[in-house]
C-alpha cells in the first residue's frame, strides 16, 4: 500500500498547493510568495466552494472541487496575459528580490530554483524519515477521541460530496432512511484538513486512514516548508546562510508540528498551523521598506485571504498570526515620528507615544474578542495546569514540552538567536514574539484563573497548542542561531587561512553536524543507550501507530470486523462504540449503528428508538417496544468486540463510565433469546437478531 500512500501524497500536495498558488499569482505576486502562502489561500477557495455547492445542494467530487477552485486563478491568469497582450512597455515585476543560496558559473541560483528546493528536499526527507517511517503501515491510524471525528468526516466527505464545514453529516445514509440514532443539525465545524484528506482519499481509491496519513505527510513534506522558505526569504533578504539554516530550523521543534500528530490528535490544528509561516512573511513583507503602494496592497490583501481560511482550518490559527506579528506592529509604530521627520528628544518620546499607543489598541482589541459571546465557549474552556509555574518557565525556556523531551541544543541556539536578532533593530520584534510566546506557554501551563483564560483562551488553554506556537515564534530565532554557529565557522576556517571554498565548506559542515544532532534518532550502543529529543518524538509516533499492541480497537479485532463485514454485507450492525468499534464505520464498509462517542455525552439529541436500543435490546425477545424499535431503524446484527468487558483497560477513548447507557447491547450473550451467534472468536460476537412473530 506504501505505492497508494505516496500517490494520495502527491495528489494532495498538488489539491493543497495549486489553487492557491495560481490565484495568487494572478493577483500579480512572484512565484516563490504564490507559491510559500498558496495554501492557506487554497483552504479559502475551497471553503468557499464547497458552501456554495452544498448550498444549492450541487454534490462535489475531489476533481470538480480541484477545478473549481483553480479556476479563479486561471481566469485571472488569463486576464493578465490578455490585457498585457500587444504592450510594448511592461510595468516593473514586483521588487521582491530573492535570497541566492550559491552561484553557478557565475549565475547566481536563488528563490526561484534552489531555495524553495533546498526546503522541500528537507521536508521530504524528514517527513519521511520521523512520520512516514514511524507508521506501523500506511493506514494506521491514531486511536483517540479525536481521531473518532477526523476520520468518520474523511468517510462521510469522500461519501457525500459535500465537503463544506457545515456539511459532513456521519449519519446521512441512516437519516435519509429516517433512521439516525441522533438528531443532527448543521453545526460549525472547520474541516478544510478533512476535505483534503478526503480528496486523497477519493482520488487513489484509499481508506480514511491512509488519506489522513498522507494529507498530514503533504503538510509536512510541502506546505510547511514552502512557508518557511517564504518567510526566510521575507525576514533574511541577502542572508543566504540564515536562509539556509532555516531549511534545518524548520521542523527541529516538537510541539510543532509533530506532538500536534498524537495529542489529540489535533489535525485541524496542524493544517492551519503549517499555514501560519506564509501569512506571517505576507505582513511583514507588506511593512517593509522599499515597497511601492500597489506591492504593499497586494501583499496586505494576500495576507487578509490566508487570514481568512482559518475560518475553515482552525480559527485560532489566526490569533496565533496576530499574536506573534503583535510586536512587529508596535515596532513599526515607534518608526513613525522618524519616518514624519521629527528628531532628537521630540523623536524619542513620539516612539514611545506611538508604541505605547499600538500596543493599548492591540490589548483593549484581545480584551473584547476574549469577552465576545460568539468566542465564550472557546475562551472559557480550560484544560487544567499541570505544572507549578516556576517549573512551567523552566520547560518552555529548556524547550521541555510532554512528547519531545527536552531540546536543550535547540534552546541554545534559539537563544543565540535572539541575541542576534536583538542587535539589529529591524529583527527586534522576531526576538520578542519569541519570548513572549515562552511567557504564554508558563502561564498556560502553570497557572490557572482570569490571566490564564485573558491570554491563552482562543487556544482552549491548552498547552499543547501554545507550544505550536512557540514553535512557530522560534524558527526564526533558531534560524538566526544556527546562521551563527555557521559564521562561526567560517572565522575560524579564515584563521587557518582557508580558501574561500574552504570557508563555505566549513560553514557547511558546521549546519550539517548541528542538524545531525537536532535530528539524531536514540543512541544504542551495546547495553549503553541514550535517548534524544527526535528518538523521543519517533517513539512516540511510533507507540501511538503501533497496530499490534493492545488498543480500542487492536488487531485481532480489525480482523474480526473484516469477516462481519463479508457476513453482514451491508445490513445495519448495532455495535457498543466504546469496544472500539467507533473506528470501524471509517475503516472498514461494515454498516455500524453508532459511529461517534458523543451519542452518549448529548442524550438529549439521540433518538428514542437509540434509546431503547441501547438501554433494552437484550429484552428484544419478549418487549414489543423494542421490538419495535429494532425494526423502525432496520438493525440486522448485533457486534461485540468486548464481551463481558464492558469497560477496556487498553481503550484511549475510555473517558466516560456508562455502563447503564449501554447495557442493553453489553448484557447480549450467547444465551440470550432473540438473538444468533454466527460469528464468535474469543470476546467477540456477532449475532443475528433473529425476526419475531
Amino acid at each position: 500500500m506504501w505505492p497508494t500512500f505516496f500517490l494520495a501524497a502527491l495528489a494532495s500536495a498538488a489539491y493543497a498547493v495549486a489553487p492557491g498558488c495560481l490565484a495568487l499569482a494572478a493577483m500579480g505576486l512572484p512565484p516563490l510568495i504564490a507559491l510559500g502562502a498558496g495554501a492557506g489561500c487554497t483552504f479559502l477557495l475551497y471553503g468557499v466552494v464547497s458552501l456554495a455547492c452544498s448550498a444549492a445542494s450541487v454534490p462535489l467530487s475531489a476533481v470538480g472541487l480541484f477545478a473549481l477552485g483553480c479556476a479563479p486563478g486561471v481566469v485571472g491568469l488569463a486576464v493578465r496575459g490578455l490585457a498585457r497582450k500587444g504592450r510594448h512597455e511592461h510595468k516593473r515585476a514586483f521588487d521582491f528580490e530573492p535570497v541566492p543560496l550559491f552561484s553557478l558559473r557565475g549565475c547566481a541560483v536563488g528563490l526561484a530554483g534552489a531555495s524553495p528546493a533546498a526546503y522541500v528536499a528537507a521536508g521530504i526527507v524528514l517527513a519521511t524519515g520521523i512520520f512516514a517511517l514511524s507508521l506501523d503501515g500506511p493506514g494506521s491510524f491514531v486511536q483517540k477521541w479525536d481521531n473518532v471525528t477526523h476520520l468518520n468526516l474523511i468517510a462521510a466527505f469522500a461519501g457525500s460530496g459535500d465537503f463544506s464545514l457545515f456539511g459532513g453529516s456521519i449519519y446521512e445514509d441512516l437519516a435519509a432512511q429516517g433512521a439516525s440514532p441522533v438528531q443532527e443539525s448543521p453545526s460549525y465545524y472547520p474541516s478544510g484538513w478533512h476535505a483534503l484528506a478526503a480528496m486523497a482519499a477519493e482520488t487513489v481509491g484509499a481508506p480514511a486512514t491512509l488519506a489522513a496519513n498522507a494529507a498530514n505527510y503533504t503538510l509536512l513534506a510541502f506546505v510547511l516548508p514552502l512557508g518557511c522558505c517564504f518567510l526566510a526569504n521575507a525576514l533574511f533578504p541577502k542572508r543566504p546562510v540564515v536562509v539556509v539554516a532555516g531549511a534545518a530550523a524548520m521542523l527541529a521543534f516538537g510541539p510543532f508540528p509533530w506532538t500536534l500528530l498524537t495529542w489529540g490528535p489535533l489535525y485541524s490544528n496542524l493544517a492551519a498551523f503549517c499555514t501560519v509561516p506564509g501569512a506571517v512573511a505576507l505582513f511583514a513583507l507588506g511593512l517593509q521598506d522599499g515597497f511601492r503602494k500597489n506591492e504593499r496592497a497586494l501583499l496586505f490583501c494576500a495576507f487578509a485571504l490566508t487570514a481568512a481560511s482559518c475560518v475553515f482550518t482552525q480559527p485560532n490559527a489566526l490569533f496565533t498570526e496576530a499574536f506573534l506579528l503583535a510586536p512587529l506592529c508596535v515596532g513599526r509604530a515607534c518608526d513613525i515620528p522618524a519616518a514624519l521627520g521629527w528628531r532628537g528628544r521630540q523623536a524619542r518620546i513620539g516612539a514611545a507615544g506611538f508604541g505605547i499607543g499600538a500596543a493599548a489598541v492591540i490589548c483593549g482589541a484581545w480584551i473584547a474578542l476574549v469577552f465576545a459571546p460568539p468566542l465564550a465557549s472557546v475562551v472559557s474552556f480550560e484544560w487544567p495546569a499541570t505544572l507549578s509555574l516556576p517549573e512551567a518557565a523552566a520547560a518552555a525556556a529548556t524547550l521541555s514540552f510532554p512528547g519531545s523531551g527536552t531540546e536543550a541544543l535547540l534552546a541554545a541556539l534559539c537563544l543565540v538567536g535572539v541575541v542576534c536578532a536583538l542587535r539589529e533593530r529591524r529583527l527586534r520584534w522576531l526576538a520578542a514574539s519569541y519570548v513572549l510566546a515562552l511567557v504564554l506557554y508558563a502561564v498556560s501551563a502553570g497557572t490557572d484563573g482570569v490571566l490564564k483564560t485573558v491570554l491563552c483562551g482562543f487556544w482552549y488553554s491548552d498547552a499543547y497548542r501554545i507550544a505550536g506556537i512557540v514553535a512557530l515564534a522560534g524558527f526564526p530565532v533558531a534560524s538566526l542561531g544556527l546562521a551563527a554557529c555557521a559564521r562561526l565557522a567560517m572565522s575560524a576556517a579564515r584563521r587557518l587561512h582557508a580558501s574561500s571554498r574552504g570557508c563555505t565548506a566549513a560553514a557547511v559542515a558546521a549546519l550539517a553536524t548541528a542538524a545531525a544532532l537536532l535530528y539524531c534518532p536514540n543512541v544504542s550502543f551495546g547495553p549503553l543507550s541514550a535517548s534524544t529529543p527526535f528518538g523521543e518524538v519517533a517513539g512516540t509516533l511510533s507507540w501511538w501507530n503501533d497496530a499490534s499492541r493492545p488498543d480500542s480497537l487492536d488487531a485481532d479485532e480489525r480482523a474480526f470486523l473484516q469477516q462481519v463485514q463479508s457476513v453482514a454485507k451491508g445490513g445495519l450492525v448495532v455495535n457498543q462504540p466504546y469496544d472500539g468499534s467507533v473506528f470501524g464505520a471509517s475503516t472498514t464498509d461494515v454498516n455500524l449503528y453508532f459511529r461517534s462517542l458523543g451519542d452518549v455525552t448529548s442524550p438529549d439529541d439521540a433518538s428514542a428508538a437509540s434509546l431503547v436500543i441501547r438501554k433494552h435490546l437484550a429484552e428484544f425477545a419478549e418487549s414489543p417496544d423494542v421490538q419495535g424499535a429494532v425494526d423502525s431503524v432496520g438493525a440486522a446484527y448485533v457486534l461485540q468486540l468486548d464481551q463481558g468487558k464492558p469497560h477496556n483497560p487498553d481503550s484511549n477513548i475510555e473517558l466516560y463510565k456508562h455502563d447503564e447507557d449501554w447495557k442493553g447491547i453489553d448484557t447480549i450473550a450467547d444465551g440470550t433469546p432473540g438473538f444468533e451467534a454466527v460469528l464468535a472468536e474469543g470476546d467477540m460476537r456477532l449475532y443475528r437478531i433473529l425476526p419475531q412473530e
